[in-house]
């Protein structure tokens, strides 16, 4: 064994053991012993005998009626309703469109052809009357001095005026 001891070793070998010693030393260093267990609870104090009704905890017998758990307690007033009103429901609105998105550019009109050029943020349209835009509104009239849409989602109507040619 004392030859074994005596063999060169080179720097590289001894930086490799080294690192692994240190790598086992931290990973055996942070083993944590096991939790204690947690102390029990302490049991509920018990209620005094007189706070219990016992009667209540007994169960009924076949065949025997027993309360009726839906009844009323005693001394809550009932409200009486009027036997020919029908009950009162909440109105349900309908969903509420959106304004119209569209603003007006310019017109061309070519003979009994009107081509209407409009806006929608950045977007831009030529279109015709009969035309759907965006696919949610349908330009549904022309008239010297406005728009009819009509939003698709819900058939409302919306107008858009326009400006005085000049």
């Amino acid at each position: 064994m004392s030859a074994f001891l005596r063999m060169p070793v080179s720097p590289r070998t001894t930086l490799a053991i080294a690192a692994l010693a240190l790598c086992v030393s931290l990973v055996i260093g942070r083993e944590a012993p096991p939790p204690a267990p947690a102390p029990a609870p302490a049991p509920a104090a018990p209620t005094a005998a007189a706070d219990l009704d016992l009667a209540r905890l007994q169960r009924a017998r076949l065949g025997e009626r027993t309360a009726d758990p839906f009844a009323r307690p005693a001394g809550v007033a009932t409200l009486a309703a009027a036997p020919s009103a029908p009950p009162a429901r909440a109105a349900v609105q309908a969903p509420a469109p959106p304004s119209l998105p569209y603003s007006f550019l310019g017109r061309i009109v070519d003979g009994n052809k009107s081509t209407l050029y409009l806006a929608r943020g950045e977007q831009q349209y030529a279109a015709e009357a009969g035309a759907i835009l965006d696919g949610q509104y349908q330009i549904e009239q022309v008239g010297p001095s406005a728009i009819q849409f009509v939003y698709l989602p819900l058939g409302t109507r919306h107008t858009l005026p326009l400006p005085a040619p000049e």
